[in-house]
């Protein structure tokens, strides 16, 4: 459909501005000159977008089945919106930048992944001293726009601000095992960091193209869209434990 679209527009991703990791770093697929112009790499986002609409109706299914309210963060599950959108986002987002390889796409798909990034941080601080709906909002859309700005003045930084949002959120969440009982979470969490761990290292093999098959239908970047996908629903999953009827959870008393 896609294919179809862009011939009828007569679309030429040629005629636009050129991504920044043009020529010789836009990972290991090679870069054609077609409508999709790295196929492997780009309709493995697919899985992102199943990750995301997954997300959506499980909140909208299990609504009546669990509580409306965080008894650690304190935070609504409504909120959990945000990250299914966020992983939609990034299917879009980086699908886009796979297909064309312009500066807009490539904007789009760092954009995506800090609006999952960001998500997470708040998520594990609210954890501990709390957050309310407007103070996780207005903090959510500024930081969104703080890092489309950092990375439009020092694009060099685009690669590794998701690393270090992971790196943040997880260190926090390790703080607050101390802090609550958590235990579905810990095990879900672990999964879910372990695989985007794993990933991240098959990123960097790829794009320094360490392990790369140019013209392979295996490629370590797509591996990447896969296994990230499948974490975020794992971290999702972990995240709605909180909101489960019937569970234990509370702070430890001092």
């Amino acid at each position: 459909m896609l294919r179809i679209l862009l011939f009828i527009l007569r679309i030429n991703w040629l005629n636009y501005r050129p991504a920044d990791c043009l020529p010789y770093a836009c990972f290991c697929e090679t870069v054609g000159t077609g409508l999709i112009r790295q196929p492997v790499n780009a309709y493995t986002n697919l899985a992102y977008l199943l990750a995301g609409i997954s997300v959506l109706v499980s909140l909208k299914k299990t609504k009546s089945s669990h509580l409306p309210q965080s008894s650690i963060s304190g935070l609504p599950r409504r909120l959990l919106i945000l990250f299914g959108i966020a992983y939609i986002a990034v299917g879009i987002g980086s699908f886009i930048y796979h297909a064309s390889f312009i500066f807009l796409g490539e904007e789009l798909d760092d954009d995506s992944m800090y609006m999952i990034g960001i998500f997470l941080v708040l998520f594990e601080a609210a954890r501990l001293r709390g957050l309310s709906v407007k103070q996780f909002l207005w903090i959510y859309f500024s930081l969104n726009v703080f890092f489309e700005a950092a990375i439009y003045f020092f694009p060099v930084i685009r690669g590794m601000l998701f690393a270090i949002l992971m790196v943040i959120a997880f260190t926090i969440e390790l703080y607050a095992r101390k802090q609550t009982k958590l235990k579905d979470e810990v095990r879900l969490t672990d999964r879910a960091n372990l695989l985007f761990l794993a990933a991240y290292l098959i990123w960097i093999l790829d794009k320094t193209h360490l392990l790369c098959y140019p013209d392979s239908l295996f490629q370590g970047h797509a591996v990447w869209h896969l296994m990230t996908a499948y974490a975020g629903w794992v971290m999702f999953k972990a995240m709605d434990c909180e909101y489960k009827p019937m569970r234990i959870s509370s702070y430890n008393q001092k």
